[in-house]
């Protein structure tokens, strides 16, 4: 119990010290905070402003099929293929190795959907640059090359469907030629002088396969015709949300980085106070050793006269 209480004791005067040793070196510890803060202000304030914008591409599709996943998308318009694609049609003064470091175009899928079923919804694409105008040039860029580059897939794809559609109109209109031609020869057959009952049973089976073949090729038809026309179902990859010319820089960040600096050189003042005040205890104790030595020399020398 006793050995408990000199422990928190012995806590207790080491804490006490330290604060002594924080209090006695606060002015060094506050000026080397502040010096710190004011050099990477003043680093942040030089650098050159950052400008971001924001483009929102819906990806095109047939059918409600996506002409492209949206995530391979996103791998494309992060490759330096691309990137040079950029670079050439803005004449831009650098190169694909350095936008892809700098980060100047990041795209991202946004989701939607409960966790665990997370459907691809939009593409975002952010552009940062250090001159206003160019960082929406560089987004209507973008934007320009991928409906570019989905257009004929959207056209090929389509086009199989167009010629689906086609091949149902023929289709029906082949069945309604069958089902007028039943319909004279019931007719002939009534109206002769002796009916074949047989025949005319017969005709009429076959006019009524033909009327629900006729309707099941029309509703094909019909929904074919909607998911070909109907932008909802069907449409070519489009910008959603224009860019927009930023007036504020986003970079740097100048408060962000003088508090870090702030931090890091309140712990740095902090680690050399300590190790300042230990420096000089060990000198005490070498003065106070070479002192305590000299007085043993005298007094050996007084004993020997």
């Amino acid at each position: 119990m006793r050995s408990l209480e000199d422990s928190n004791a012995g806590d207790e005067i080491e804490l006490i010290d330290l604060l002594r040793i924080i209090w006695s070196r606060r002015n060094f510890i506050i000026f080397t905070t502040l010096i710190l803060m004011a050099i990477a202000g003043g680093i942040s304030w030089m650098l050159p402003k950052k400008y971001e914008t924001t483009a929102y591409i819906q990806i095109g599709r047939v059918w409600e099929k996506e002409i492209e996943n949206p995530y391979l998308t996103r791998e494309w318009l992060g490759s330096d293929a691309f990137f040079v694609q950029i670079i050439e049609q803005l004449n831009l003064d650098t190169t694909a190795d350095q936008m892809r470091k700098n980060k100047r175009i990041q795209a991202e899928v946004l989701e939607s959907g409960p966790t665990g079923k997370k459907l691809p919804l939009l593409l975002s694409v952010r552009v940062y640059d250090e001159i206003p105008q160019q960082t929406v040039d560089i987004a209507q860029t973008v934007t320009n090359l991928l409906i570019k580059r989905h257009e004929s897939r959207f056209q090929e794809r389509l086009h199989e469907y167009q010629i689906y559609e086609k091949s149902l109109s023929h289709d029906v209109a082949q069945i309604e030629n069958a089902i007028r031609e039943l319909e004279l020869l019931i007719q002939k057959q009534q109206m002769a002088p002796v009916v074949n009952a047989p025949s005319v049973i017969l005709l009429q089976s076959q006019l009524e396969q033909k009327n629900v073949q006729l309707l099941g090729f029309k509703r094909e038809l019909k929904d074919t015709r909607i998911n070909n026309n109907s932008k909802i179902m069907t449409e070519n990859t489009r910008l959603i949300s224009a860019p927009i010319i930023p007036t504020k820089p986003v970079g740097p960040r100048i408060v962000l980085f003088s508090s870090l600096a702030g931090a890091l050189g309140f712990i740095s003042a902090l680690v050399l106070a300590f190790f300042l005040e230990y420096l000089k205890q060990v000198q005490s104790r070498e003065a106070e050793y070479l002192k305590s030595k000299k007085k043993r020399e005298k007094r050996k020398v007084g004993e020997l006269i």
